[in-house]
């Protein structure tokens, strides 16, 4: 590059993705992404919802970042919020993948803390969680034995992920769609908050 002109140099950087960020250190949390206005969900599905970062955030605009659910307390109950790259602008907007699991409409409010935002230098920064499970398969003409083995077999696979509060005896199904339900959850456990 053209060492006479350093704005030059900066701004082909910032294009290219070379500038991670301004300043000295890079903090491991940027800051918690809210809410713009109220929103309601409808039941059981799942939104794009753009949120935004406070307005005293430091940012350096094509940082990658990663969204995972708030820690906070006050954050929504009802509602799952996916872990998510992506990068950031100058308008502190931050795009938020979330499902309302409950079985009635949630309405979130304006300013409710919805995301926290932290920095992701490398896919490495993400946790990735090795889940195996392995179970028999049993026919659906089982004895009442066998389901009450099945049933336990698939709450101490829910407990071994952390999820064991999850209730799936009162599913109103039979015990082949209970396994698949279980599987789902097992499989997607890492994606969404446990509020």
């Amino acid at each position: 590059p053209n060492l006479d002109h350093p704005e030059l140099e900066e701004f082909l950087s910032l294009l290219a993705g070379l500038d991670r960020r301004s300043g000295e250190d890079v903090p491991d949390k940027i800051g918690t992404v809210r809410c713009n206005t109220a929103v309601t969900l409808e039941a059981g599905t799942e939104y794009l919802l753009w949120g935004k970062l406070p307005k005293d955030t430091r940012l350096s605009p094509g940082l990658t970042v990663m969204s995972e659910p708030t820690t906070s307390h006050s954050a929504p109950r009802g509602i799952l919020v996916a872990r998510a790259l992506t990068q950031l602008w100058g308008d502190r907007f931050v795009p938020l993948k979330i499902l309302n699991a409950s079985s009635c409409p949630v309405t979130i409010r304006r300013n409710a803390k919805l995301a926290d935002v932290y920095t992701c230098l490398a896919m490495e920064d993400l946790v990735m969680q090795d889940v195996t499970c392995s179970y028999q398969a049993t026919t659906e003409k089982g004895t009442v034995d066998s389901t009450a083995e099945n049933n336990d077999c698939l709450q101490e696979r829910l407990k071994s992920v952390g999820l064991g509060d999850l209730d799936l005896q009162s599913c109103d199904v039979s015990d082949g769609w209970r396994r698949k339900l279980a599987d789902l959850v097992i499989s997607y456990e890492d994606v969404f908050s446990r509020h």
